[in-house]
Order: C-alpha cells, then sequence, then structure tokens
C-alpha cells in the first residue's frame, strides 16, 4: 500500500538542505494544546504517544504562544518530531517551528481525520508530497 498527498511547505529553516523527511506518522485528529498536552521533558503526548523522530500531523494548535515553547523544550531536550504537518497554519505552530527549527508543512488536499488509519505506518516527505507506506 502506497498513499501520496500533497503538501506545502510552511517553514523551513535550517532543514532546507534535506531532500527527504521520513518518520513514524504520528496523527491526531483534534487540535493540540501544546501546554499540557506534550510533556516536553518526555515527549509523550496525551500521556502516551512519543513525538521524537516522528511526523506529527494534527488539525492546528490552540491556545497560547507560550505554548511555542513547549515544543522548543521538546528540540532542547532531543524529543522533537521530525516534521510537523497541519491541516492550518495557526501562529502558535509557526513561531514553534520557527524557534525550534522543526519543519512545518500544511495539508493541501486531505484533512487529518483521513490519515488516522496510517497511524505508525512509514512517512515520508519530499517534493510537496506526504508519501505513506505499509
Amino acid at each position: 500500500m502506497r498513499k501520496v498527498y500533497r503538501v506545502k511547505e510552511v517553514i523551513t529553516i535550517n532543514n532546507a538542505y534535506k531532500p527527504e523527511i521520513c518518520g513514524q506518522l504520528l496523527p491526531t485528529a483534534k487540535p493540540i494544546s501544546y501546554l499540557g498536552e506534550i510533556d516536553p521533558k518526555t515527549g509523550i503526548l496525551h500521556g502516551k504517544e512519543f513525538l521524537s523522530g516522528k511526523i506529527f500531523v494534527f488539525p492546528n494548535a490552540v491556545g497560547s504562544t507560550v505554548g511555542s515553547y513547549v515544543i522548543y523544550a521538546l528540540r532542547k531536550y532531543n524529543k522533537a518530531p521530525r516534521a510537523v504537518v497541519v491541516n492550518f497554519e495557526d501562529p502558535v505552530t509557526i513561531i514553534a517551528s520557527i524557534i525550534s527549527d522543526i519543519p512545518l508543512y500544511k495539508l493541501v488536499d486531505i484533512q487529518v481525520k483521513h490519515l488516522i488509519q496510517y497511524k505508525e505506518l512509514k512517512a515520508c516527505i519530499k517534493d510537496g508530497e506526504l508519501v505513506i507506506e505499509g
């Protein structure tokens, strides 16, 4: 099985030279509040999912801009996702991506809820595409 979805690059800082970003897909259908839903020291989401090295997919973030520093702390503790993919780029996620040097992409033609079935499968982002294999 191979699924391909279009993504638009929103933020790349020092990762612009990487030809491909790959990791296990971690989609969640609900908006994320970084402050309270993610433990920055362990990199655990909702008390059960590890973010480290994954492609983290969610609709958008909610809450205060202080949440951006939770993502920055993930980077500091080496628990950050390889990339973030959203339906709607919001200020909190944009700031988090910039200060943490995490690539940020926007899904072009599909909603996150349709990707839940591919959780834990290998995914790669390259040339404007999110490719899921399993």
